[in-house]
C-alpha cells in the first residue's frame, strides 16, 4: 500500500484538504506530511485515517494500490 496515495486519492474523492483531514485527526498538516512521508503507520493510525475520510480501512488501502 502507498500511504501518500491513498491519502491524497482519499482527498479527491472527499474534496477535503490535507489540512482539513489533519484538523480532523488532531496533527499539524506538517505531522500529516510526516506520515505521507515515511510511508508507514500503525493499524490504529490507519484506522483512525480512514475513519476521517468516512471510508472503511479497506476502501483506504484499496486507494493506494
Amino acid at each position: 500500500m502507498n500511504l501518500k496515495k491513498s491519502i491524497k486519492q482519499a482527498c479527491l474523492n472527499k474534496e477535503v484538504t490535507q489540512k482539513a483531514i489533519a484538523e480532523k485527526l488532531g496533527f499539524s498538516p506538517t505531522q500529516l506530511q510526516v506520515i505521507m512521508k515515511r510511508n508507514s503507520a500503525s493499524t490504529v493510525m490507519l484506522l483512525a485515517i480512514s475513519d476521517a475520510f468516512g471510508i472503511k480501512l479497506s476502501e483506504f488501502i484499496a486507494l493506494g494500490e
